[in-house]
């Protein structure tokens, strides 16, 4: 109601995904700063792009939310395909590790990305 972008707290990992695509649909006006010293922790092994457990997974209900709001956008004929790519491409990206991941996750990997690609 404010307008304030708020990342979703349900969402332990990928919680930019649907974070930057709400920036997108719903900002008049935004700006993209390079800020010396802030950066993005890749390869460090406790970030959460190096977890291998459950965390993951979130990719999974951010994108289902996010093809949900953009099912009754006004330019959802535009920008769905493009949300589906995206998923799918993550979808292949995890798939593609997912003998690094602890058996358990794994396994849920494979269901729910089954389930996601059936939908």
């Amino acid at each position: 109601a404010d307008g304030a972008q708020r990342f979703a707290t349900e969402l332990r990992t990928a919680e930019d995904r649907l974070w930057i695509w709400q920036l997108h649909l719903r900002a008049r006006t935004y700006a993209s700063l390079g800020l010396y010293g802030i950066f993005y922790r890749r390869g460090v092994t406790t970030s959460l792009t190096q977890i291998k457990d459950s965390r993951q997974l979130d990719f999974f209900p951010a994108y289902d939310a996010l093809l949900d709001q953009l099912r009754t956008d006004r330019d959802a004929e535009t920008l769905l395909p493009k949300a589906v790519r995206t998923y799918c491409a993550m979808i292949a990206f995890h798939n593609e590790k997912a003998d690094d991941y602890e058996p358990a996750t794994a396994r849920k990997l494979r269901a729910e990305s089954t389930a996601a690609l059936g939908r």
